[in-house]
């Protein structure tokens, strides 16, 4: 009752002041959604219908779309009929109607669209209402209590390490960053507020949004609020907040079309190479390592939407090889001297579809064309395959420098969104059973010299899907259990990265979801809001560098970490950029060190030196 009054509450506050929908009407029209709910289905229409012509009486809606809602709660009722019986294809059937009527809610445009999802929340929440009786109430009961069981046993000893003095830094990984999504590759989830911006049906990826932002507005107003999107969405302060929680690297999802022009026929905005050169100083300010993630290649690495496109029809020989080779050389000449380049991860998220010699061929030419240029890191994503297929044909006295990328989410697909949210605390604890079990194969391969990182994870929960046992208990949580929760989740997995080279976790902001703000479902995937709200806590991260003579000091000894010998310098693209003010301070002090590096030869020094 509590989560729906919210709801309610919520739904009447984001109406389009043109309507003139006062909150008795918004009022009204949820009761038709929660009027929907009732077991007996013999007399439920009736009530509904009753609700809908007291609505339809206020004359502040048209008729389609009291008709829609009405639609709307028949269905959410059927579906949950239907999952009181067990009946699957019964309740699939009931589900697409009610996603449908849905749709076409968003399309009439009478409410907003974040209105609109309040509504469907409401009634996702009283169809959960109704899985609680008979069985089911006595099932997720049980769950919760040992739910509660658990979090107030990790409360005093899971992370109670976490709490006391900093581990020496030999037990801290060499990466503990997040990533920056969101800012220069757009993914609707993240980027609602400018999904929001086009009328009509959402599109599924940055490609669809570009044309339809450009028809909606034109060229030149559609540019605009790109280039003011990404001015405003990262900017310098977030990167002093990055570093004074503790973390000293951030991971950077790029598509091509930063880089380069990505021709006529293509929606993209592009290039940016100014902010990308901002992101760079600003690492570089805050002692910050920063690692480049080519996350879009020339024709699309898979057909998902995290590459730039869901393209229909997509095949592995769409992806152009040879241009993304010449993206990731454009990349690497720019920024082979920066004090702030860590890393380059060659590609994101490769389709499992690609021949695994294809790939292995790929990855043996990309580390060759980094290697021209510099002596970074190089990331080889090991996604959706088997380690062995990939690690193997990278011994480290031939590749030196290589770490071998994976991505870990406990919240998609089975056996995950089955499981109750103590099963999956239980995982996260754990290292040889679930996805973790890739985590494990690699970390046992370092005794050869193999090192893997956790590129992206994140605090995500199957808590959508009213299917879910997960999701009865999450809506029975106090706010202030969820945050636990997600503490308690968060503590686990950092204990278990340790065996690791580090993490990012995935993302910084997020501008996702209708949640109620008490809710802590915007801290799963939102580390800056987790850290508001508790669920991760600064001392898990490590060293604070608040201070700015902490962060010069940093800075130096990173600009000696990272810098490349002297005698190995090979020849840049473009050398013109060294000469930019805002990192005269840095190269004075780089200037010093090489100084010295050439008098005297430390053990640090030879120790990094690759073999020739």
């Amino acid at each position: 009752g509590l989560n729906g009054g919210r709801h309610v509450k919520k739904a009447s506050q984001n109406c389009r002041p043109r309507d003139q929908i006062d909150g008795l009407a918004c009022l009204q029209v949820t009761e038709i959604a929660k009027e929907g709910q009732v077991q007996d289905s013999s007399t439920h229409r009736a009530r509904v219908d009753e609700h809908a012509r007291a609505a339809a009486a206020l004359q502040v809606l048209s008729g389609q779309t009291v008709s829609l809602l009405r639609h709307m709660a028949w269905a959410a009722a059927d579906t949950a009929v239907a999952m009181e019986a067990q009946d699957k294809p019964a309740e699939e059937a009931a589900w697409r109607l009610f996603c449908s009527y849905f749709d076409d809610l968003v399309s009439a445009a009478e409410f907003t669209k974040l209105c609109c999802k309040r509504i469907r929340l409401l009634v996702n929440h009283t169809v959960w209402v109704a899985l609680q009786i008979g069985n089911g109430k006595k099932k997720w009961e049980r769950e919760l209590d040992q739910l509660r069981a658990t979090l107030a046993f990790d409360s005093l000893t899971a992370y109670r390490e976490f709490l006391q003095p900093a581990a020496p830094k030999a037990e801290l990984p060499k990466w503990r960053g997040v990533n920056l999504g969101g800012w220069f590759l757009l993914e609707g989830w993240m980027n609602q507020r400018l999904w929001s911006l086009v009328e009509g049906k959402q599109p599924r990826d940055e490609w669809a949004f570009s044309q339809a932002l450009r028809n909606q507005l034109g060229d030149t107003q559609a540019q605009a609020v790109i280039a003011e999107h990404r001015r405003t969405f990262i900017t310098r302060d977030d990167f002093a907040e990055i570093a004074g929680v503790g973390l000293n690297s951030v991971r950077l999802p790029i598509g091509y079309w930063c880089i380069v022009d990505a021709g006529p026929d293509s929606p993209f905005f592009g290039p940016c190479l100014d902010l990308v050169d901002s992101c760079m100083n600003w690492a570089a300010e805050f002692g910050l390592r920063v690692n480049l993630c080519l996350h879009g290649c020339p024709g699309f690495q898979s057909n998902h939407q995290a590459c730039g496109r869901e393209t229909v029809g997509w095949q592995p020989t769409h992806w152009d090889i040879p241009e993304t080779l010449e993206i990731l050389g454009r990349i690497t000449s720019r920024y082979c001297w920066h004090p702030a380049l860590g890393a380059i991860t060659v590609v994101n998220e490769p389709s499992s579809r690609i021949a695994v010699e294809r790939l292995v061929n790929y990855y043996k030419q990309a580390y060759a064309v980094i290697r021209k240029f510099s002596h970074c890191e190089v990331f080889l994503p090991v996604y959706q395959r088997w380690p062995d297929d990939i690690v193997h044909q990278f011994p480290a006295d031939h590749f030196y420098g290589v770490t071998f990328d994976v991505h870990l989410y406990q919240c998609f697909e089975e056996p995950w969104i089955s499981k109750p949210l103590g099963w999956h605390l239980s995982q996260a604890a754990q290292s040889d059973t679930g996805h973790s079990y890739h985590m494990t194969q690699l970390a046992n391969f370092r005794q050869n010299r193999v090192k893997v990182a956790i590129s992206e994870w994140s605090l995500k929960l199957p808590v959508w899907d009213w299917n879910s046992l997960a999701c009865w208990e999450w809506a029975q949580l106090y706010a202030d259990e969820q945050s636990s929760l997600l503490a308690s989740l968060c503590s686990r997995l950092l204990k278990a990265f340790r065996r690791t080279e580090g993490w990012f976790f995935w993302t910084w902001v997020a501008q996702e979801s209708v949640e109620p703000e008490e809710s802590a479902s915007k801290a799963m995937f939102s580390l800056r809001e987790a850290l508001r709200r508790g669920c991760v806590k600064p001392e898990w991260l490590g060293k604070r560098r608040g201070r700015a003579g902490e962060i010069r000091s940093l800075t130096q000894e990173h600009a000696l970490a990272v810098m490349p010998d002297p005698e190995l310098r090979m020849p840049c693209s473009n050398s013109g950029w060294l000469k930019s003010k805002r990192l005269s301070r840095v190269y004075t002090v780089q200037k010093a060190i090489i100084k010295v590096r050439r008098g005297e030869h430390d053990e640090r020094e030879t120790a990094a030196k690759p073999a020739v």
